[in-house]
């Protein structure tokens, strides 16, 4: 998608999220099982499962 000059959010928690949430133009960790790698990583960090808490 990038290649194709469109941007990218990126959604995980594992640690094999890390090379995506790292190259994505948005990377967001979520949950607060989320793993460190992921939280580090991320652009932005939702400990909460439930997204009907986000404005």
């Amino acid at each position: 998608m990038q290649k194709m000059d469109r941007k990218v959010m990126y959604v995980g928690d594992g640690i094999n999220d890390g090379p995506a949430l790292a190259t994505s133009h948005v990377g967001v960790a979520m949950g607060a099982g989320a793993s460190p790698l992921a939280l580090e990583t991320a652009d932005i960090g939702i400990l909460n499962l439930s997204v009907e808490v986000l404005p």
